[in-house]
């Protein structure tokens, strides 16, 4: 028999509006949240509580089927007994439902929203302090995915490893990299493993500082013992293909633009003639009218 919620109940019944369990590295943060996101509209998101756990792991228990106490409280506080939870699991679901009795929602869409929500983690639970570990940063975007594939550009989740080395090159070459686009990160990762091969694209002279370029070359060493060289060669072919893809669209959208133009000033010219020609009408209708009254007698 699922527990009945007891204690002060702080939950806000919003027309439209489910609840989101949203788990972080160190606890379970609960949000309001406007389910029409789920249909690609969104209007609210509201956090309620983020609370942390010493023994994460075995706050939702998968192999137990136990929900830890402190968790039921904190979900019994904001969720209604007819409301709607969305959970980022498919086990979270199953659990919840088995022992709580809520009604959770989990699919495709839910694991679009969850993925957006923990890139951008600290900006909605900023009371959280850790950070999301390698395991949880690098899943792929469905959409992204979608995009990607669309266009037969195939990318291994092991290939954003090369995003968790942005504090590696502050720390060890002092160079901050957080104003570097994606692909002048994956060239500087191209240099240092492959100093002697040719960049398909760029010059590294005018996207590096003289400083940069002398730590790129120098440091090389420290971050050839964390990567697989041909893993770094994979990721920056597929950003120069993802790049070339990228030039080939914009040609194709200012074609299409161009074409879009010069129809619409052809339209103008047709339309123009037969405008003036009305005109030409009025004004002659007007000649004869002026015409006609001078020779009236005064």
């Amino acid at each position: 028999m699922a527990p009945t919620p007891t204690g002060k109940r702080n939950y806000c019944r919003i027309p439209g509006a489910v609840k989101l369990l949203l788990e972080t590295p160190s606890g379970f943060a609960i949000f309001t949240f406007d389910e029409k996101y789920l249909k690609k509209s969104i209007e609210i998101l509201r956090l309620h509580e983020f609370r942390t756990f010493k023994d994460k792991c075995n706050v939702i228990n998968r192999t137990a089927q136990r929900i830890d106490v402190s968790l039921i409280k904190m979900l019994w506080t904001y969720c209604a007994w007819d409301e709607t939870l969305v959970v980022g699991s498919r086990e979270y679901k199953d659990i919840i439902e088995k022992t709580l009795g809520l009604k959770c929602l989990y699919d495709d869409a839910v694991t679009e929203v969850m993925w957006g929500l923990k890139n951008i983690m600290h900006l909605v639970v900023p009371e959280e302090q850790s950070k999301m570990t390698v395991d949880d940063r690098l899943p792929m975007s469905l959409g992204l995915n979608m995009v990607l594939n669309r266009h037969k550009i195939y990318i291994k989740q092991e290939m954003f490893l090369h995003k968790m080395f942005d504090e590696d090159f502050k720390v060890f070459s002092k160079v901050d990299t957080k104003v570097w686009n994606l692909f002048k990160l994956v060239t500087a990762l191209k240099i240092m493993f492959d100093p002697h091969g040719i960049l398909k694209y760029g010059n590294p002279h005018k996207m590096f500082s003289h400083d940069e370029l002398t730590a790129i070359r120098c440091d090389a060493h420290l971050y050839q013992q964390k990567l697989d060289k041909d893993l770094v060669l994979a990721v920056y072919d597929n950003s120069v293909t993802l790049r070339e893809v990228k030039a080939e669209l914009l040609y194709e959208l200012r074609t299409l633009v161009q074409e879009a133009k010069a129809a619409l000033e052809t339209e103008e010219v047709e339309e123009k003639p037969a405008a003036n020609g009305v005109d030409s009408r009025r004004q002659v209708g007007t000649t004869f009218l002026q015409g006609s009254d001078s020779t009236q007698p005064k």
